[in-house]
């Protein structure tokens, strides 16, 4: 979690929850834009104590803005642990999808966009060359701004 970050990259954390939160919402706007039917939900994280320190990384890390602390009755509430003495809620920093639906509703959209999609085709090596990929196959290579 949040705490584990800050101890490895202490300069670099900030920029990294940001990030990470830009991309779910990135994720979230591409999803809606194109319409697709793939039960994402912004169902956010719930961080839990078993230990008494535990706790007060929790308290900490609330205390910062990093999510709503439960109390040991509350996160108990939310999940039935006899082992949970706190949590940390943060609403919107995780999301679910269904992934076989995201699959689908992707190459949905992606041949309605006018891609040619390849099943069961081998990448066996992938060069990059100034502002292109190529992506050697099984069969032919292809040649991608991406």
């Amino acid at each position: 979690g949040y705490e584990n970050g800050k101890a490895r990259w202490p300069n670099e954390i900030d920029t990294l929850e940001a990030m990470g939160l830009e991309n779910l919402d990135g994720m979230q706007a591409e999803i809606t834009e194109l319409g697709l039917d793939v039960e994402w939900e912004r169902s956010g994280m719930l961080g839990v104590a078993t230990e008494p320190h535990q706790v007060e990384w929790l308290e900490d890390s609330a205390a910062q803005g990093h999510g709503r602390l439960l109390d040991l009755t509350q996160v108990r509430e939310e999940v039935h642990s006899p082992t949970y003495l706190a949590g940390l809620f943060s609403p919107d920093t995780c999301a679910i999808v269904n992934p076989a639906k995201l699959a689908l509703e992707l190459a949905r959209a992606c041949r309605e966009a006018g891609v040619e999609i390849f099943e069961r085709t081998t990448a066996t090596r992938i060069d990059s060359g100034g502002a292109a990929l190529r992506v050697h196959t099984d069969g032919p290579a292809i040649t991608c701004r991406q």
